[in-house]
């Protein structure tokens, strides 16, 4: 297995990665849509965080197949206007073509996310933040989320770096608590809650608001 950057071309690959990663989730939000629209609709999500700025990191096996990828941000990272522009037009050419009920379960969703946290401190303000990882069902089990993960930290270093994981997620959990990160607080979407976890940065310190 290889761990290379990820780029825009490879948001496709990266959707089926998720859909078949996480069928919970687009099942929910995307009811009764074919397997290649909830692809569709996932790429678009990708292709949006990669044009503001997010990074990608992807682990192929040996046939050059995608198995596994880590899409990371930190807030120090800045964006040209033309990127800007770039995603203002995928977002509204997803909108357009998103039912108006996915719509409102999306937002929906992510409002209660946003007014559901509740942290036992100020999260840090300049920091990097772990957005969506996933690996294949087929590849699951190999240490590759262990891989994407130390990759996208060494390049979030020295920042402190914040994620969510689902609570119903063990495995995940894991990893996560094996690479430094500690539990700091709680939210919750339609589909259950999630654990906010902190790695603090090189220095230890915590940058609060």
């Amino acid at each position: 297995m290889q761990l290379t950057r990820g780029n825009l071309q490879e948001a496709y690959n990266m959707a089926l990665i998720y859909t078949a990663a996480f069928p919970e989730s687009t099942s929910y939000y995307f009811a009764n849509s074919s397997p290649d629209r909830l692809v569709q609709v996932v790429q678009c999500g990708l292709e949006i965080l990669l044009l503001l700025g997010a990074r990608a990191l992807v682990v192929k096996n040996t046939s050059g197949e995608i198995a596994g990828y880590c899409i990371y941000a930190s807030t120090d990272h800045k964006q040209p206007f033309g990127s800007w522009l770039k995603a203002l037009g995928r977002a509204f050419a997803a909108v357009v073509h998103l039912r108006p009920w996915e719509l409102v379960k999306l937002a929906h969703s992510r409002l209660i996310f946003k007014l559901s946290a509740k942290t036992e401190h100020s999260l840090p303000r300049k920091a990097g933040r772990i957005v969506s990882i996933a690996v294949h069902p087929d590849f699951q089990g190999r240490g590759l989320g262990t891989m994407l993960l130390k990759g996208a930290l060494a390049e979030l270093e020295p920042l402190p770096v914040v994620l969510e994981v689902r609570t119903d997620n063990p495995s995940a959990q894991t990893l996560y608590r094996n690479s430094g990160f500690y539990p700091c607080g709680t939210t919750r979407d339609k589909l259950g809650e999630w654990s906010i976890m902190v790695k603090p940065g090189r220095d230890g310190e915590v940058d609060p608001f």
